[in-house]
């Protein structure tokens, strides 16, 4: 349970990280 939320989390933060680089060029404080 825990291990599939930090999974998922992860693949957020991967796909907003993705999804905000071409705006600010940073990484987004999660």
């Amino acid at each position: 349970m825990i291990a599939e939320l930090v999974n998922a989390r992860d693949v957020l933060d991967d796909v907003i990280d993705a999804a905000c680089d071409g705006n600010d060029g940073g990484t987004p404080m999660m």
